[in-house]
């Protein structure tokens, strides 16, 4: 009995070891790696470099105080919009006033002491002539001896007189020369001064920042107003060295993002730094923008430096696979079976790579392609359709 039990189980153990190996190889052959596909897409690739930098105004400037003095006019607020050569503010203006005032009575002055010396010196010449005839009379008189010595010696002297005379008057007049010019120098001067002391735009633009209020004082140089143009920007970029050479001025393109990537503009460089600074092995590159109700100065942006770009043919980035001694495969769909086809890709632009050399015709695996090996089943379920 007990034999005829073991000989019982054993059948029953194989019948069922049968069956579910028979189970394991119909599951095995009926499982198939669901797919999706697609053909590559034409589109335009870049070769380009990302930064980030800061815009800019092109023309800014801070306004300052040209002479010491108190602020009498501040014809400006922060925001106000400013044409180029308009008034902004003026400095000690009844002081400099007074200063031209009295520069220009002094000029007066010395005027009138100088034609006072151009007379006296015409004067001075009439006695000479008179005293230089009465000198050649006396001489004939004194050699007749129709005149005396005494009175002849006083004619001499007399005449020696008036020469000594001339020589004065000239020392006045060149005096009163030099007065002249020294005063209308000073009255030049204080006209400057209360030229300077009013300040005016030197573009048109806005104010952005008011350091002084009316009424304070403030030394020569120091700054009064800041103001910037904002319809000329420029966007600044450090780069590093290696990249030197790749940057040509008004042929590299670029593109602007702000910072959620929204493209804000499309421009070329156009200035690149003669220099890379030694410390930082950076250089400076400058963009110039368009005006735009998205731009502003101080913002920060994304920069992409455009060096080469094509339209190719391309497939999502992801559907490229890396394999060891830097092999780049796809997959494609065969008649069920899923094939690895060797690709060489190229530029990539966003989310998808370029495949040079690729037939375009040819579908590859976008979606399943991290679970297949060549040669496996797979089920093309494109579209929602199994194909």
């Amino acid at each position: 009995m007990k034999i005829y039990i073991k000989i019982v189980a054993v059948v029953l153990t194989s019948i069922c070891l049968i069956s579910c190996e028979k189970e394991k190889v119909e599951t095995v052959k009926e499982r198939k790696i669901k797919v999706e596909t697609m053909l590559p897409v034409k589109m335009k690739f870049k070769n380009e470099i990302k930064f980030q930098g800061n815009i800019e105004a092109v023309q800014y400037a801070n306004v300052c105080a040209r002479v010491d003095g108190t602020i009498d006019k501040l014809l400006f607020k922060e925001g106000d919009v400013i044409a180029k050569c308009a008034t902004l503010f003026q400095s000690d203006k009844v002081n400099l006033e007074n200063k031209v005032e009295i520069a220009k009575q002094n000029l007066s002055v010395t005027k009138s002491v100088l034609r006072r010396a151009v007379v006296s010196m015409a004067i001075t010449k009439v006695k000479l002539d008179k005293v230089t005839i009465d000198l050649t009379r006396a001489k004939k008189l004194i050699e007749s001896n129709i005149m005396s010595k005494d009175s002849y010696e006083k004619t001499e002297l007399f005449y020696k007189q008036v020469q000594a005379e001339i020589e004065l008057n000239k020392a006045n007049l060149k005096h009163s020369q030099v007065l002249v010019e020294q005063s209308e120098s000073l009255y030049k001067i204080a006209l400057k001064e209360l030229e300077d002391s009013i300040v005016k735009a030197p573009f048109d633009g806005v104010v952005v920042k008011k350091n002084k209020e009316y009424g304070e004082y403030a030394k020569l140089g120091e700054s009064v107003l800041y103001i910037e143009n904002p319809n000329e920007l420029e966007v600044s970029l450090l780069i590093a060295s290696e990249y030197y050479s790749m940057i040509i001025v008004n042929q590299t393109k670029s593109e602007i993002f702000n910072l959620n990537n929204n493209s804000l503009c499309n421009a070329v460089v156009t200035y690149r730094s003669p220099t890379i600074d030694p410390l930082t092995r950076t250089f400076e590159v400058k963009i110039s923008l368009k005006k735009s109700a998205q731009l502003a100065t101080g913002m920060i942006c994304n920069v992409s430096l455009i060096f080469n770009e094509k339209e190719e043919y391309g497939v999502p980035t992801n559907s490229v696979i890396l394999r060891t001694n830097n092999k780049h495969i796809v997959f494609s769909e065969d008649k069920g079976k899923a094939k690895e086809v060797e690709v060489s890709p190229g530029l990539r632009s966003g989310e998808y790579t370029e495949l040079i050399d690729f037939n375009k015709a040819l579908p590859v695996v976008i979606k399943g392609q991290a679970f297949l090996n060549n040669g496996v089943a797979v089920e093309n379920i494109s579209n929602g359709e199994t194909k």
